[in-house]
């Protein structure tokens, strides 16, 4: 039996530089990885009872590709609308926080 886990992959690096988050080659600074916290948050709320693997890019790729969902290995593209809106909210309400 496999376990049923949840991998989404997002390119947040357009999304940290519209928050204004420093991208240093030595890492994110504190106030992004605030932001990958509550983003992270919101996305296990998304699969409850679900172990959930986010993993985050901050490289320039293709924009159409920012965002993958994949569960046992099979790309999920039924919730990448209710994902990326949890994406959104969490983005917000970083957003507000800073402000």
């Amino acid at each position: 039996m496999t376990t049923d886990i949840v991998e989404i992959y997002w390119n947040a690096r357009p999304h940290l530089q519209r928050l204004g988050v420093n991208l240093r080659r030595s890492g994110i600074d504190d106030r992004g990885q605030h932001v990958l916290a509550e983003v992270r948050k919101s996305l296990v709320e998304v699969f409850p009872g679900t172990p959930v693997l986010v993993r985050f890019a901050v490289h320039a790729k293709a924009p159409a590709n920012d965002l993958r969902i994949l569960r046992r290995g099979i790309e999920q593209l039924g919730c990448v609308d209710e994902v990326r809106a949890a994406i959104e909210h969490a983005l917000q309400q970083a957003e507000c926080e800073a402000a």
